[in-house]
Order: C-alpha cells, then sequence, then structure tokens
C-alpha cells in the first residue's frame, strides 16, 4: 500500500494510502498468512535443532548419571556419581555406599544401572552394582561365582552372571 502512494507521488498525483479492496484483500491477507506461518516453521524447526545440539553436546545427554542429589537428614547434597562405591537395591530405594556414608535413593537399582556409564559401573548381582574404580580385587568363590573386595572394606558377592559380565575385563 505503501510502495502504490510513493508511486501515485511520484506520478504527480500526491501521496495517499489507500486499502486494498476485494480480491485483493483477500489475497494479501492470504499472503500474510502464508508468510507468517512460514517464518514461524522455520524459528520452530531452528529452536529444535538448536535443543538438539544442546542436548547432544551437554554431558548427561544419553541420561548418564555424572551427578546427583542426595537427602542427608532434611537437605540435599550433590555427589560426584564417580564418589559411589556400591550401590545396593531395595525394592523401589536403592542404597548408595560411598566413603562419606551410606544414602538411601528413591531410585531402584535398575533405574540406575539404566543412567549409569556401562563402562564403570556393572551390576555383579541382582541386587548389586559396583564401580569399578574402588574395586581392589576379585577372588574365586567357587561355583562360578567370585567375591569382589572393595576399597571401603565391603564384600560383595559376585554371580556367576556377575562373573561373565565381568570377564571381558580380565586380560
Amino acid at each position: 500500500m505503501l510502495l502504490l502512494a510513493v508511486v501515485g507521488a511520484l506520478r504527480g498525483g500526491g501521496f495517499h494510502v489507500v486499502g486494498f479492496v476485494g480480491p485483493v484483500l483477500a489475497w494479501q491477507v492470504f499472503q500474510g498468512l502464508i508468510l507468517y506461518a512460514a517464518v514461524a516453521a522455520a524459528c520452530y524447526a531452528l529452536a529444535r535443532s538448536e535443543n538438539r545440539l544442546d542436548a547432544a553436546e551437554s554431558p548427561g545427554a544419553s541420561g548418564t548419571l555424572y551427578r546427583c542429589l542426595v537427602r542427608e537428614g532434611d537437605e540435599f547434597r550433590p555427589m560426584d556419581v564417580s564418589d559411589i562405591i556400591t550401590i545396593t537395591g531395595a525394592g523401589d530405594y536403592s542404597e548408595v555406599a560411598t566413603a562419606r556414608g551410606r544414602y538411601l535413593v528413591r531410585m531402584s537399582l535398575g533405574e540406575f544401572q539404566g543412567r549409569l556409564d556401562s563402562s564403570r559401573f556393572i551390576r555383579v548381582h541382582r541386587s548389586t552394582i559396583i564401580h569399578l574404580a574402588h574395586l581392589e580385587r576379585a577372588e574365586p568363590a567357587g561355583g562360578g561365582r567370585m567375591l569382589a573386595h572393595m576399597t571401603d572394606g565391603q564384600r560383595i558377592a559376585i554371580s556367576r552372571r556377575g562373573v561373565s559380565a565381568l570377564r571381558p575385563l580380565i586380560v
């Protein structure tokens, strides 16, 4: 509309802004809606791709835990997952053992196993996950089982299935 008014002024007819009428008005509204939809779709796609990149670059992108909060009395304290020595299942809860103490966490052992780095944590029994960095030694216990000695003095029974999970690490 402004362009038509400028063209009219250049031709000597004066500067008059006149609105569109009839089919031209419908066409202009349709063009505006199409342009708005295209810009909105492009912005949405750009925002989603940036979110995917941010998720891929973040250390916890795959849901892997690197740091978590544990309850101490009425407070929650941050704890690095690398401090975990063992995790023992207790129904819908898990008991996390660290050098600082033991904490009850409202997460099942299966959920923990899914969120931990499988190259560092191994489920050695149906009720126990150990952190390999805190494994001092393992000894045969007979019947295809083993006994793990952890850095905090715990002795953890390793089932036959747990031994088969540890076997690829034995050189």
